[in-house]
């Protein structure tokens, strides 16, 4: 029997292996106190005798060198890179003490592997095994390096590095992943130190093999036909004849494909149209003598059925790629995927018509642009149910006041269009500050809405924007992009319209207003009266009304004036219509004893928030009254009520109505002067400042340069 006597350093996070120690060993290793243990001579010492350097040379490192993550800039909201981009990015990590590093170097990798298995696993046939790998590149670079004598010490803390590299020049395949093989991108980082192993830390990187969509077999559209004759024995019924195309071949993930199919049938069954998306797998072995092929149905569609004895039908099934479905590949010799469109007519008891077509999917920069406009348009509807004992009525209307659409870049122009869109109709310009961030918003590329947009529009005696519980006015700005191999993309901008009016320009919005009321006491003498005075009908939102009652009380009561601001909101749909009432404010002034007759003036304060007053819509009407009456005990309250008319609130003072300090183009007056039944468009009801015209493009250097021949 033999003893082996063997020195163990302190090792910590290895409670797996406590059973080799003893209690007092455990206490020494706490310490860092050298252990000696007595092992007896067995294969198990000997895997514990190899094993123990490496488990203490990675836990050691744990300890040391903590939190190290990978970051790379992305080039593009999908975050991938293709062949030639430039990654830059930084490696971080924390270190818990003073380290020596020998070296930290970084390494860029593309390879391809695929592996399956064939034949069974009896005992007359052995399965086989075929794989295959490639390499496509594989770049290596220093980030920190320790030069001859010099030694590099990191202290404790947060360390990060800086990194840049660029991809090869050369036709790689996509990142893919499947069944029976990969194609795989990384970006790996190895951490040297002296007398411990190496660590290496990985990321994966989305490469896409870009493709020329422009190539004329690509947007060429595609199409196919077949036909049968169903038959049982001598007796043949009519043929079936079945024509698929699509608009071209080439598409991207999340496209929509529409296969139009043209069907005649004239046999006695009915035939059912169905569309599949087929993708195929290949994986080969380098002689390409062995392969397999996996076969995926990605998507489906079924069309309406088609009758029997009927021909010339044509249907349009539009079928939507799935968004994670990986690109065509066909640049690798080991691996490919393929996409087909297969058009199918069911036909009971019998074989499918089948009409297969191959396409490609593709991940394209954002391609040419065909085409973006922008439309303009106002409504205002109502809707709202009327419940009965017996039914449910449903009450609608709507009002669309315009509907404008103009082209900034139309069919065949490849840039965009600076130019001012002038109409003989239009009178008043509207500027939209914020209409390239809602595209930014929406669309993959930021820069292609760069030019400051202004749209003219007739917009005389346009109602308020408004939103009810059973009705709105609205108007609102939308964006439509046309892009080679892209979806469209569209974005959508609500706009607030503030419907300004002057009351001076008004005779009776300025027209001073008087109304008297009398009550005569019916089970004590005497009477009361109140005659009251307003300065006008028209108030701005905040402003305050100067209510002034003159007040007779020759009864044997206290009296109390009491003011009330209350809206009405109608709504309007043909023959019926809906009411609601609610108090704004409500006020009460002293009480009065008898006998006297003193005048009371009170100003009754408009809360800035209030919704201006809509009179100008045909469905939709909001006002309001100011009540002013009499409480008194035991009796009816004798009371009068003016028609109030409220304002948008006042942008400027107002000395300064009719100062032009900036004026709008095609009118003498400011953009915050009154223009009796004028509109005006504001992003923010709240906010105020002229609509001066844009600077030229060039001077905002906060917007880059756009060109559509490039990549973007």
């Amino acid at each position: 029997m033999f003893f082996v006597e063997v020195t163990v350093f302190t090792i910590c996070q290895m409670s797996d292996y406590a059973n080799i120690c003893t209690d007092s060993a455990d206490r020494c290793k706490r310490t860092g106190a050298f252990v000696k243990v007595d092992f007896f001579f067995s294969s198990d010492f000997l895997f514990l005798f190899f094993l123990i350097p490496q488990l203490w040379s990675q836990t050691m490192f744990k300890q040391t060198l903590k939190n190290f993550s990978i970051h790379f800039n992305a080039l593009n909201e999908k975050n991938t890179v293709s062949s030639g981009d430039v990654i830059t990015g930084h490696i971080s990590f924390d270190l818990t003490k003073l380290t020596k590093i020998t070296s930290i170097t970084m390494e860029l990798k593309g390879k391809a592997h695929v592996h399956w298995s064939a034949g069974s696993g009896g005992k007359r046939k052995r399965r086989r095994h075929f794989s295959a790998k490639l390499e496509f590149f594989k770049l290596k670079s220093v980030i920190l390096q320790e030069h001859g004598a010099v030694e590099v010490k990191l202290q404790p803390g947060t360390h990060m590095y800086p990194f840049t590299c660029q991809l090869p020049q050369g036709d790689f395949p996509s990142t893919f992943r499947g069944p029976n093989g990969q194609i795989t991108y990384s970006l790996t980082v190895s951490v040297d130190r002296p007398w411990h192993m190496s660590k290496d830390f990985e990321t994966q990187l989305n490469f896409v093999s870009r493709i020329n969509t422009n190539q004329p077999d690509l947007q060429a559209p595609l199409s196919g036909s077949n036909n049968m004759t169903l038959c049982c024995l001598w007796c043949a019924s009519g043929p079936i004849t079945l024509t698929a195309r699509t608009e071209k071949k080439a598409f991207v993930p999340g496209e929509t494909i529409k296969i139009i199919c043209d069907i005649s049938n004239a046999s006695s069954r009915t035939a059912t149209p169905k569309v599949n998306l087929l993708q195929k797998q290949f994986y080969y072995t380098h002689n390409r003598v062995h392969k397999r092929m996996v076969p995926i149905k990605l998507a489906s569609v079924t069309g309406q059925p088609v009758s029997a004895h009927t021909s010339d039908v044509q249907t349009q099934i539009k079928l939507t790629i799935p968004p994670t479905a990986s690109v065509s590949i066909s640049n690798c010799s080991i691996l490919n995927v393929e996409y087909l469109i297969e058009a199918s007519l069911s036909v009971p008891a019998s074989p499918d018509l089948t009409v297969l077509f191959p396409i490609i999917l593709c991940d394209t920069p954002a391609g040419k642009i065909n085409s973006l406009s922008v439309k303009l348009k106002g409504i205002a509807e109502v809707r709202w149910s009327e419940h009965s004992r017996d039914n449910k009525n449903s009450c609608d209307s709507k009002v669309k006041y315009f509907s404008i659409k103009e082209a900034i870049i139309q069919k065949g122009h490849d840039a965009l269009s600076t130019e001012l869109i002038n109409t003989p109709v239009f009178s008043i310009f509207i500027f939209l500050l914020n209409l390239r961030q809602s595209i930014q918003s929406v669309t993959e590329y930021y820069c292609l809405i760069q030019p400051v947009l202004y749209i003219v529009l007739s917009v005389r005696d346009l109602p308020s924007s408004f939103t009810g519980k059973h009705g709105k006015i609205e108007y609102t700005l939308e964006a439509n992009l046309s892009r080679t191999m892209r979806k469209d993309k569209k974005a959508t901008e609500y706009l607030t319209l503030v419907h300004n009016e002057d009351p001076r320009s008004d005779p009776v919005l300025m027209t001073p207003q008087a109304r008297v009321t009398k009550k005569k006491m019916l089970f004590t003498s005497g009477a009361v009266s109140m005659d009251v005075h307003i300065e006008r009908m028209g108030y701005h939102q905040g402003e305050g009304i100067k209510v002034v009652a003159s007040i007779l009380n020759r009864s044997s009561r206290d009296i109390k004036p009491k003011y009330c601001l209350y809206m009405k909101l109608s709504y309007f749909a043909k023959d019926e219509s809906k009411l609601y009432t609610k108090d704004v404010l409500k006020e009460v002034g002293d009480a009065i004893p008898p006998p006297s007759r003193p005048t009371v003036t009170r100003i009754i304060t408009i809360p800035p928030d209030t919704e201006a007053s809509i009179l100008n819509c045909e469905i939709i009407r909001l006002e309001y009254r100011l009540r002013v009456y009499l409480d008194i005990k035991y009796a009816l309250d004798p009371e009068i009520k003016f028609p109030i008319v409220i304002l948008p609130a006042l942008k400027v003072p107002e000395e300064q109505h009719h100062q032009s300090a900036h004026p709008v183009y095609g009118s003498g007056t400011s953009a915050n002067s009154y223009v009796a039944g004028e509109t005006n468009f504001l992003q923010n009801s709240t906010a105020s400042g002229p609509s001066t015209p844009p600077p030229p493009y060039e001077t905002y250097a906060l917007y880059p340069l756009t060109n559509f021949s490039g990549k973007y």
